[in-house]
């Protein structure tokens, strides 16, 4: 149905697409260009209830990334017949001092509170992205590799929201307000 609704997905040269429940993709229907990863909780934090429930996209452009979250479903009941919202924003490479900065998954000095909350929220899931390499047509058809570490290339400075995340497992400790409702009650006192 996605594909339908968005036929130019098959001219990107990477789409990973994760998704709940085993059946809700056959991956050997995916075009070449599509990888999914089925975020099963069991599977990816051993507990047997919750689930990832993420709607959003990040779209990667040759010098941009696009985050986009929205409220949708991507099933044709929800999508056309309830109110759906979404907030997106662009956002730049980092210029080359600030890309320096950046070691690993650590937090440098100059990382948004946005950027904190998307990196957190990415290095939940747990898996490997095997296979999310490609060739840039952009760029010469160089390698480029995605990972949550690349993620941080880009500078999220500009951004005037914070993301509130929800993740599956036992939050405790210094992860106790990283998540959920506990999230938004500490962002909220910080106001």
């Amino acid at each position: 149905w996605l594909l339908q609704q968005w036929p130019e997905l098959h001219a990107v040269p990477k789409v990973l697409i994760f998704h709940g429940r085993s059946d809700d993709i056959i991956p050997s229907q995916l075009p070449e260009n599509f990888q999914s990863f089925c975020m099963e909780p069991e599977k990816t934090h051993r507990i047997r209830y919750g689930v990832f429930h993420t709607k959003s996209f990040l779209i990667g452009f040759a010098t941009e990334i696009r985050v986009v979250v929205h409220t949708a479903n991507l099933i044709p009941g929800d999508f056309w017949n309830k109110s759906q919202g979404s907030w997106e924003m662009d956002f730049p490479l980092k210029q080359q001092q600030q890309s320096k900065q950046v070691i690993g998954n650590e937090r440098s000095p100059n990382c948004s509170d946005f950027e904190e909350d998307l990196m957190t929220y990415m290095a939940t899931y747990k898996v490997r992205w095997r296979g999310s390499s490609w060739r840039d047509p952009v760029d010469n058809d160089k390698i480029r590799q995605l990972s949550v570490d690349s993620l941080r290339r880009y500078d999220y400075s500009k951004a005037n929201v914070r993301l509130i995340g929800s993740a599956p497992g036992w939050h405790r400790g210094n992860q106790l307000h990283l998540f959920g409702h506990a999230k938004l009650r500490s962002i909220l006192g910080d106001e």
